[in-house]
C-alpha cells in the first residue's frame, strides 16, 4: 500500500515540477516508480508514470527516448481501453512530431485525440487539442484556420473556467493577428491577458504574457518598450525561480541587443542563458543559444569562435533530431563560410538548411535560407539566381508578415537591379527597404544608407 501511494504522490507532484522547469530530482523519483509499477503490476500507476517520463524527457529534448515512453503508453492504454489516457499519449506524440517538423504526421496524433477526446466530452483535453491543432495551422501559415480553432478553445476554457488554458489561447490569438498585420488588436489581446493575470494575482502567466509583449515590441522595432517588458517579465521568472523561463527570456533579450548592435550585451546575455539550459539539460534550448552565440561571434569577427559554438549546436541538434534547429543551423554555417570567402561550402551548407525547411514547410527558415543565398549570389554575380532567391524570399516572408526578412529581400533586389543598370528600380527597391528598416529600428538602416550614398542613389 505504501509503495502504491508512492507512485501516485511521484505522479501528482511531477506538474508542480514542469510548471517551476525543475526536474533534477523528480526525474529519479519517477524512473522508481515505474520499477514499483511494473513490479506490481500496477496498470493505472504505470500510465501516468510513463505519460509523465514522456513529457521528461520531451522537455529536455531527449526525443527518442520521450517517443518511447509515449508508444509504450499508448500501447498499454489501447490494450486496456483506457480511451482518457488515449487521448493523453496522442497529444504527447503530436507535439514531438510538431516539434520535428512532421506537420502532417501531427496534424494525425492531435485529430485522433481531439475526436476521442469530444466522445468523452473531456472539455479541457478538447481545449488542449484545439491549441495543437492551432499552433500548427499557424506553421503552416493558415492563420484563419489557427484562428478558428484557437477561438473554440477560448470559448470552451472560458467556460470551464480553465484560466491556464483562457490567459494561454488569448496570447495564441494575439500571435495570429500580429502575424496578419493586426498589430492593434494583437496588443489589446495580450493585454488584456495581462489584466486577467494580474487581477488573479497569477504571476507566473504575468511572466509569460510579458514576455511575449516584449517579442511583439522586438519585432515592431520599439526596442526600449521591448526592454522594459522583458525585464519585468525577468524580475517575476527570478522571483519564481523559474529556471527554464529565465533563460527563455535572456535569450529574447539577447535578439534585442543583436538587432541594436550591442553584441558584448547580446554575448552575455546568452552565456547566462546557457548556463541555465546546461544546468536544466534542456538540449533544444542549449543547441539554439550556442547558435545564438555563433551568429554574435560573427558579428565580432571571431569566427573561429563562432564555427565552434556552430558544430557543437549542430551536433547537439543532430543527436536529438531536431530538424529545425538543424536547418537553422546549416544556414548560419552557410552565413560563417561566406564570410570567410568559402563559397562552395557556403552553397552546400545554405542547400542543405533550405532543403530540409523546403521538407518541413518552415517558411521562417526557408526566407532565411533564401536571404544568406541570394547574398552570396550577389558575392558571385550570378544576378539571376540571386534575383529569384531575394524575389521569393519578399513574396514568403510577406506571408508570414516579417518585415525585417522583407526589407532585406527588397535590398537585395536593389542590389540585382543596380548591377543590371537599372538605376530607377535599384533606388525604389532600397528606399522601400529603407523605410521599413527605419520604422522597424533596425542596424541594417546603416547599411542601406551608405550603400545609397556610395552609388550616389538618392
Amino acid at each position: 500500500m505504501v509503495l502504491f501511494l508512492g507512485v501516485i504522490i511521484v505522479n501528482s507532484f511531477y506538474p508542480y515540477c514542469e510548471v517551476r522547469g525543475e526536474y533534477k530530482d523528480v526525474e529519479r523519483y519517477l524512473v522508481q516508480a515505474e520499477n514499483v509499477a511494473r513490479q506490481f503490476d500496477n496498470l493505472p500507476g504505470l500510465t501516468s508514470t510513463l505519460l509523465n517520463l514522456g513529457r521528461l524527457a520531451d522537455n529536455k529534448g531527449s526525443i527518442d527516448q520521450a517517443k518511447t515512453y509515449y508508444e509504450e503508453g499508448l500501447q498499454l492504454t489501447r490494450n486496456t481501453n483506457d480511451r482518457k489516457n488515449i487521448a493523453s499519449f496522442l497529444q504527447g506524440l503530436g507535439g514531438l512530431a510538431h516539434n520535428q517538423g512532421k506537420f502532417d504526421k501531427a496534424k494525425s496524433y492531435f485529430q485522433e485525440g481531439l475526436n476521442l477526446a469530444r466522445q468523452l466530452n473531456l472539455q479541457d483535453r478538447v481545449a488542449a487539442l484545439l491549441r495543437n491543432l492551432g499552433a500548427i495551422a499557424v506553421q503552416q501559415v493558415d492563420f484563419d484556420k489557427a484562428e478558428y480553432y484557437f477561438q473554440e478553445g477560448l470559448s470552451l476554457a472560458e467556460d470551464l473556467g480553465e484560466v491556464e488554458s483562457t490567459l494561454s489561447l488569448l496570447s495564441d490569438l494575439g500571435a495570429v493577428a500580429y502575424h496578419q498585420g493586426r498589430y492593434e488588436e494583437t496588443e489589446s489581446l495580450l493585454l488584456r491577458s495581462l489584466d486577467l493575470a494580474r487581477e488573479l494575482g497569477h504571476r507566473e502567466r504575468m511572466s509569460i504574457v510579458l514576455m511575449n509583449l516584449g517579442v511583439i515590441a522586438a519585432k515592431r522595432g520599439d526596442y526600449d518598450k521591448a526592454v522594459s517588458y522583458y525585464d519585468g517579465s525577468l524580475g517575476i521568472a527570478e522571483d519564481l525561480k523559474h529556471l527554464e523561463r529565465t533563460s527563455a527570456i535572456l535569450g529574447n533579450m539577447a535578439e534585442v541587443a543583436f538587432h541594436q548592435g550591442a553584441f558584448e550585451q547580446a554575448d552575455a546575455y546568452l552565456h547566462r542563458g546557457l548556463k541555465i539550459a546546461e544546468q536544466l539539460k534542456q538540449r533544444v534550448r542549449i543547441s539554439r543559444m550556442l547558435q545564438r552565440l555563433g551568429e554574435v561571434a560573427v558579428q565580432r569577427e571571431n569566427f573561429n569562435q563562432a564555427h565552434d559554438y556552430y558544430q557543437q549546436g549542430l551536433k547537439m541538434a543532430q543527436d536529438i533530431g531536431h530538424r529545425e534547429m538543424i536547418s537553422g543551423i546549416y544556414i548560419s554555417l552557410g552565413t560563417w563560410h561566406t564570410h570567410i570567402n568559402q563559397f562552395k561550402e557556403a552553397e552546400t551548407c545554405l542547400l542543405e538548411g533550405l532543403t530540409l525547411a523546403r521538407e518541413m514547410n518552415n517558411l521562417w527558415l526557408i526566407v532565411a535560407a533564401l536571404i544568406e543565398s541570394g547574398d552570396l549570389s550577389l558575392i558571385q554575380k550570378n544576378w539571376g539566381t540571386a534575383n529569384n532567391d531575394f524575389e521569393e524570399a519578399e513574396e514568403k516572408a510577406r506571408q508570414i508578415n516579417v518585415p525585417e526578412f522583407v526589407a532585406k529581400a527588397q535590398f537585395g533586389l536593389a542590389q540585382v537591379a543596380f548591377a543590371k543598370g537599372d538605376n530607377f528600380k535599384a533606388q525604389q527597391q532600397a528606399h522601400n527597404s529603407l523605410a521599413t528598416l527605419i520604422k522597424i529600428n533596425h542596424k541594417d538602416e546603416f547599411r542601406v544608407k551608405e550603400w545609397l550614398k556610395k552609388h550616389k542613389i538618392k
